[in-house]
Order: C-alpha cells, then structure tokens, then sequence
C-alpha cells in the first residue's frame, strides 16, 4: 500500500490581503481620511469662490451663412472653413478686439454656417464688437480687383445669352399649327432662358458678396457668462483629491511602520532601494546589524 507523498503547495494567511486589515488600518487614521476630503473641498470652495469675485465677462452671439454662390467654373470666394481660420487667427479681425473684447468662431451644425462669439468685460463692447465683426466680414466678402472684373464680364456675357434667347421666345411664339418638334424647340428655350436667369443671380451675388440677409441670428445682447457645471467639477475634484492623499498618505505611514518591525521587510525596503539607485544591496542590512 502506497502513500501519496506529493505535497499541495497553500498559500500562506501573510501572502493575501484581508479586507478587515484595510478596514482595521482605515478606521485607525479616521480623522485623516474625513479631515483631508473636507480641506479639498473647502479649496475647492475658496478657487470657485475666488472666481466669482472676479470681474463678470459678457458674451454676444451671431450666426451667418458664410459661403458665396458661385458658377461651377470656379472655386467659391469665401467658405466657412477660411472665414473661421481669418477669424480666430486675428488678422484681419484683431483691430476689432476692443476693451479687452476677445473673438472666438466655430463651425455650426451646417458645413456653411458660421457661430460668432464675442466676450468682453461689458455687455455693449460684447454686443457691438459682434456687430463690428459681421460687418468686416460684409466688407472682405466682396471681390475686388481681378476677381470683380471677371464676374462683371461673367455677368455681361450671361445677360446677353439670356437676351438672344428671350429674343428667339418672343420671334417664334408656338401655335395651334406649330409642329411637335417646333414646341420642343421652344420649350427647351424657355429652359435655356431660366438657367440664365440661374446662372445670372448667382454671379451677382457673388458681386455683392455676404449681407445682413445671410445672417441666421443677428448679435445678441451681452449676457454673463457663468460656469455652474466648472465650479461643480471643481469641488467633486477638490473632495476626491484629498480622499485620494489621504488614503497615500495613509498607506504609506502603515508601510514604513511595518517595515520597521520586520526584518524581512527591511530587506525589500532595501532592495527597492537599491534598483532605484539609492543604495547597494545588503548597505541597510548591514547598517543595521552595526547599530
């Protein structure tokens, strides 16, 4: 009969962590984890407050549809991507910050609508600042130079094409003895003559650039600007932060108390020591046997 000698390797009580240690050594630093929280809190509290001392920033808001029709030939003049990056990179927009006003644009929910948003330490250098900044975008829409006597002669050319057609509808008017492919020939007349018509506004709107007609939400008036949500982040960040040095804090002093008591912590103490560099291997052991 044969005895099975093989030994089952149990790990030792030491090895695991016991939740009713980390209970026992929370409840004996209470003051510290209850104390900490509440002192980040009251941080937390004086920043936000601290904040609100502050002198108040008013804000204006607009909308415009910031993109000029434009034939298909040819690139269109302003788009919503350029007028945000003229805007926000300041030139020709940074003469406009007044007071201390600052200018900020983005991108709204269509791919051609452009949010202004003006904040300035005032309610009316926000609203007329906002004002100041439709304008200028009024003005640089506009083409000039080159690109303005090209539309002109776009424009000429495209009126005179809509008058030769309009000529040839009223010259041969289609009647009750008109063949099929005589009221063919005129309906497609009248189709020619309305893309002209087309092709024509679209070429003076792009004379006349963007207008107070293109613009969705007209400047409002200076509003507050309040950040409830900010100061509530603020004192949820000021409260956990304490708890968490606490609890560093906390485990940290239970280590080093530990460590002192048992050799064979000594030992990791040292070799932790010794793998940062501090310290050659064996140094605190043999210091201590010295002592």
């Amino acid at each position: 009969m044969t005895h099975d000698t093989s030994t089952t390797t149990v790990a030792s009580p030491d090895d695991e962590i016991d939740l009713m240690d980390l209970l026992l050594i929370l409840s004996e630093h209470l003051k510290i984890l209850i104390l900490l929280p509440v002192f980040g809190l009251l941080l937390g509290g004086g920043f936000v407050f601290w904040q609100s001392t502050k002198q108040p920033t008013y804000a204006s808001y607009s909308s415009v549809f910031a993109e000029t029709p434009t034939s298909q030939l040819e690139k269109p003049k302003l788009r919503a991507e350029v007028l945000i990056g003229m805007i926000n990179t300041g030139d020709p927009f940074k003469n406009l910050a007044i007071d201390g006003a600052a200018i900020q644009a983005n991108l709204g929910r269509s791919d051609r609508l452009v949010n202004i948003s003006v904040t300035a330490p005032s309610a009316e250098v926000a609203q007329t600042v906002n004002q100041a900044v439709l304008d200028k975008i009024f003005e640089i829409s506009k083409p000039s130079g080159e690109t303005a006597q090209r539309l002109q002669m776009l424009l000429k050319n495209e009126k005179q094409r809509l008058s030769e057609v309009q000529k040839l509808i009223t010259d041969t008017p289609p009647t009750s003895q008109s063949s099929p492919e005589s009221i063919q020939a005129y309906g497609e007349l009248l189709e020619l003559a309305s893309k002209r018509e087309f092709a024509i506004d679209k070429i003076q709107a792009q004379l006349s650039g963007l207008s107070p007609q293109d613009m969705i939400n007209t400047p409002t008036v200076g509003a507050p600007v309040t950040s409830n949500k900010k100061g509530t982040l603020l004192l949820i960040a000021g409260f956990m932060g304490g708890g968490l040095l606490a609890l560093i804090w906390i485990f940290m002093r239970h280590a080093l108390s530990t460590m002192r008591k048992d050799p064979q912590q000594n030992q990791k103490w040292a070799q932790i020591k010794s793998n940062l560099g501090f310290k050659k291997p064996g140094t605190y052991a043999s210091s201590e046997k010295l002592g």
